[in-house]
């Protein structure tokens, strides 16, 4: 019988690579834990778990193509868990990006943060859910999110604020809402733009903090969480050009994620910034 089992999505460098190899190290262990590492590509991520598994203290690392932009990967990642292992204990969305150049908004990449940050989010959690709901008591989802989300959602108007948080919103709605936004920050006159700043990534992150409240809302025998690592010397650090100093990947708050990513009854639903 399977042991149990964890995905990471964007799982093969940065603070995903990290969660892996917690993961991986505390997982528990009987029968063997299976963490898969979601990967664009895939022959990267077969040499990567090679060396993963071999430090894994008898756990073992599988390698699975996602790319969660795209349905027909994502309907084959969950193809290919499920017939490995049958179910999913934790789900760790953490693929994303970040588009934003200091003090230029640009709404094409602002779009893409939504498509890959939230709606990537989205698109993978629901394909997941049926393998989830078999897994574990308490079965997790953690979502990789940003502090940045929680103040863009505090610097919103009361109005704005409101819908997004309404009860029991739907996926669809929801993603209409923050799209709708979106477009109407194209108009460089919005009165967000002197106010918010990184308000692309901001806003696809307000949305995973609002779809993860929602989610937890309609499964609550799931622990459905967001948290942020904090600023973390990743890919999306390259472009950064302030004073702030970001933190190597490996000292990355993983305690947070180890406590939201094991059986720890009784269920629970958190923003952790």
């Amino acid at each position: 019988m399977p042991g149990w089992v964890g995905l990471v999505s964007g799982g093969n460098r940065g603070i995903g690579l990290e969660v892996v190899r917690a993961l991986l190290q505390h997982a528990p262990g009987s029968p063997p834990a299976t963490i898969f590492v979601g990967c664009r590509d895939l022959e990267k991520g077969q040499e990567l778990v090679k060396l993963l598994t071999a430090q894994a203290a008898g756990n073992k690392a599988e390698a699975v193509q996602l790319d969660v932009t795209s349905a027909l990967s994502i309907a084959k990642a969950v193809a290919t868990v499920e017939s490995s292992t049958g179910h999913l204990d934790c789900l760790v969305n953490n693929a994303g990006v970040m588009l934003d150049s200091d003090g230029q908004f640009d709404l094409h990449a602002a779009r893409a943060m939504m498509q890959t940050n939230f709606e990537g989010v989205v698109s993978v959690t629901t394909a997941f859910l049926p393998l989830l709901l078999r897994g574990s008591a308490g079965a997790s989802v953690l979502t990789t999110s940003s502090g940045v989300g929680a103040r863009t959602m505090g610097l919103l108007s009361d109005e704005h604020r409101s819908a997004f948080s309404a009860p029991m919103l739907d996926d669809i709605s929801l993603a209409k809402l923050f799209n709708r936004l979106v477009d109407e920050l194209g108009d460089l006159a919005h009165p967000y733009h002197t106010c918010i700043p990184t308000i692309g990534y901001g806003v696809s992150k307000a949305a995973v903090n609002c779809y993860t409240q929602a989610l937890a809302q309609r499964y609550p025998t799931l622990r459905v969480n967001a948290c942020s690592p904090g600023f973390t010397n990743t890919d999306m650090c390259l472009n950064y050009s302030g004073s702030r100093i970001p933190k190597v990947p490996m000292r990355t708050n993983l305690h947070t994620f180890d406590r939201h990513t094991h059986p720890l009854p009784p269920p629970s639903t958190h923003i952790l910034i």
